[in-house]
């Protein structure tokens, strides 16, 4: 995701780390910014803000040659003027493998 032409993605990570998905496992769970539901977590919900003030682009990016539904809905609010004091919204995916721990 990319807020205002910045030349670099805000929000970079793979769909369902993202949406809160843990060991690969989808369930239906209900938290304040995310949720997975119905028929066991089969739909994916982010409410987190996500601010911006000229342009907002979001890009999903299949990495494999299996068929996919892909079923999407962006709800968003206009407003003439943001708040000084709203950031930007930022996620980064990041693993090591194998884990040298400590």
């Amino acid at each position: 995701m990319w807020w205002d032409d910045e030349n670099n993605p805000l929000v970079e990570c793979p769909i369902g780390d993202f949406f809160g998905i843990g060991h690969a496992q989808s369930i239906n769970f209900w938290s304040l910014p995310l949720s997975m539901s119905p028929r066991d977590g089969k739909g994916f919900n982010s409410f987190w803000p996500m601010p911006f003030s000229k342009s907002a682009r979001i890009e999903i990016e299949k990495e494999w040659d299996t068929p996919l539904i892909f079923y999407y809905y962006i709800d968003y609010e206009e407003y003439k003027e943001l708040k000084s004091e709203f950031g930007r919204f930022h996620a980064f995916w990041n693993r090591e493998n194998p884990c040298k721990g400590k």
